[in-house]
């Protein structure tokens, strides 16, 4: 904002919106059921995983974003097209090979930007996520090895950089509450977040109304454990389908003695 900048555009949601992952070529593959599927959830988990993060950024920076691609005409009449319209690793995607870059994804747009007059440069642009394409996650390894020679740094592996990165001063994270749905599962992510130097809030507990012996039995295990560290409990009323995307709404959440 200091330099004058009030608007700032994302493609945050194009991935998803047009199949450009990888993982969305395998679904291809299966039809359009299981592309449909895959994509749909990436957009339903984008609340808690993405848009939160990008608005309190945003709003810190003092800038409004915007995201063209989540635009609900424009995704609507994305999601609604045939798996045929998505390169595939069978070949079959229907989309000429000048309308896709060497890699392939994201075909439709490809193509739109090509009719639309595009210059090759644009339309014909080789995939490549941000991080891997500057190389700047490796340049944060290097500094996190020299600033511990001979040694790692504590933690496990996935955690050295953030750990590197964590030690400038004046460096925070905020609190995470820990999603306790499982026994070990949820124990090993606390065990190995705690030891990234995360510090946790809560635990929450979710039940199932479809499953009330489950949610029984869950709850009173995530009970035991939030009393073991010392960390409240709170219950997530909200009944969750065996098909529902995950995500909660803190609205939902209450301090409660459980189902």
């Amino acid at each position: 904002a200091r330099d004058g900048v009030q608007l700032v555009l994302s493609g945050l949601g194009s991935e998803e919106v047009f199949a450009g992952y990888q993982r969305h070529v395998r679904a291809c593959t299966d039809g359009d059921e299981a592309t449909a599927r895959d994509r749909t959830l990436g957009l339903a988990q984008m609340w808690h995983r993405d848009l939160q993060r990008d608005f309190s950024l945003a709003a810190l920076a003092g800038v409004e974003i915007r995201y063209p691609f989540l635009d609900a005409d424009l995704a609507h009449a994305a999601l609604h097209l045939p798996a045929a319209a998505f390169p595939c690793r069978d070949g079959t995607g229907g989309v000429s090979g000048e309308e896709l870059a060497a890699d392939g994804g994201k075909g439709a747009l490809r193509a739109v930007a090509r009719h639309a007059g595009a210059p090759a440069l644009i339309y014909q642009r080789r995939k490549r996520a941000a991080q891997y394409g500057s190389r700047f996650h490796q340049a944060i390894q290097m500094l996190a090895n020299r600033a511990s020679p001979g040694a790692l740094l504590p933690g496990p592996r996935q955690f050295r950089q953030a750990n590197y990165v964590m030690a400038v001063p004046g460096a925070s994270t905020g609190p995470l509450a820990l999603l306790f749905t499982s026994g070990k599962d949820s124990v090993q992510a606390f065990c190995i977040h705690r030891s990234g130097h995360y510090r946790f809030a809560c635990v929450v507990a979710p039940t199932w109304a479809e499953d009330e012996a489950r949610s029984q039995a869950g709850f009173k295990t995530a009970q035991a454990f939030a009393a073991a560290v010392g960390l409240p409990l709170l219950c997530e009323r909200a009944p969750i389908g065996a098909g529902a995307a995950a995500g909660y709404e803190v609205a939902g959440l209450v301090g409660v003695p459980g189902p």
